[in-house]
């Protein structure tokens, strides 16, 4: 069974993805205290404030928002883009298929 990460453990993952586990790069680019971003992910596991949260989306454009909150869907946007065109492009076949049978 898999296991959601809970919001400190997705930053974490993100860290190690985006920022090959710096976390002092990270904090730099998110504009907060590196003391900051170690409470959340190493420390005292404090869950992360509103402001963070919207630092960490904005300066990372190709993150998934509701990844990073809910634990849902894929971690970067451009796979979940990627999904969406896949799944788009099975039911477009379908629908051609579907066509062709009904003309046979």
């Amino acid at each position: 069974m898999n296991k959601i990460l809970d919001i400190n453990e997705r930053i974490m993952y993100l860290i190690d993805f985006q920022y090959k586990g710096s976390q002092k790069k990270f904090a730099e680019r998110i504009g907060f205290a590196a003391q900051v971003v170690y409470n959340i992910v190493s420390g005292r596991k404090s869950k992360p404030s509103y402001d963070v949260i919207y630092a960490i989306l904005s300066t990372n454009d190709d993150l998934n928002p509701e990844w990073l909150v809910m634990g849902h869907g894929e971690m970067l946007k451009s796979n979940v883009r990627q999904e969406q065109a896949n799944n788009k492009e099975v039911e477009q076949l379908r629908f051609e298929n579907s066509l062709l049978k009904e003309n046979n």
